[in-house]
């Protein structure tokens, strides 16, 4: 992978700011050495052009979630399949783990001892959001060329906030790019101009991942299941 002439990582690139892609394969890469074996991805970052200052603004937000999740079976739904195994395995119905009285006491869920919390609502949510924002500004003029991004990325998890702390991952980055030709008259035996080449680049990335301690409230008394007696 050639980012600009210098080996690099595509997961580091904002995809705002490529100007182009393409790939190198069979023989055309073995300029790159022996790892480009395999071919060669070349990726061209966007850079200043000599016209009047540009600004560019691109804002989004999604909601992300799944199409289809397995939902944990809930303490009423265990307690039937307990009852299934014992009868599959030749039990008597007397003496089934759970009763028909017990069995209902866990559909109601009101009573402490036959509890049916059901954990993934109590958890999960159902879209959680997610949005990017960027702003370029490019420009210059024959001799002096610019580019500079600042680009914000948050995307927040679908496990609901835990003790007022909202979970998920900040992203920014803040890219400087300059370029400057210096152009030098040359008059001996009718050589043409000579020009050198300066370009300058600066790049920096940041990222916080905010996380929260998770607290399991222990209550007193039984929980889930209770054995009957």
């Amino acid at each position: 992978m050639i980012i600009d002439g210098v080996e690099g990582d595509l997961t580091r690139v904002d995809p705002n700011q490529i100007e182009s892609v393409s790939i190198l394969k069979d023989g055309s890469g073995s300029i790159y050495g022996a790892r480009a074996g395999n071919g060669v991805i070349l990726v061209t970052t966007k850079t200043g052009t000599n016209q009047a200052p540009t600004i560019s603004v691109n804002s989004s937000v999604s909601l992300q979630g799944n199409t289809v999740t397995t939902r944990p079976a809930n303490s009423f739904q265990r307690a039937l399949f307990q009852n299934d195994i014992y009868m599959n395995g030749g039990g008597v119905e007397e003496r089934k783990p759970y009763l028909e009285e017990e069995l209902e006491l866990f559909k109601l869920g009101t009573n402490p001892e036959y509890l049916n919390t059901d954990w993934y609502s109590a958890v999960i949510r159902k879209y959680a959001p997610q949005q990017n924002h960027n702003i370029s500004v490019s420009g210059g003029s024959e001799k002096t060329k610019y580019y500079g991004y600042f680009g914000y990325n948050r995307q927040e998890l679908q496990f609901k906030d835990v003790h007022d702390v909202r979970l998920g991952l900040e992203l920014f980055k803040v890219r400087l790019a300059f370029f400057h030709s210096a152009r030098t008259s040359v008059q001996a035996e009718q050589r043409t101009l000579r020009q050198v080449q300066l370009p300058g680049q600066l790049q920096h990335e940041g990222e916080r991942q905010d996380q929260c301690r998770h607290e399991h409230a222990i209550h007193e008394g039984r929980q889930g299941l209770p054995e009957r007696r």
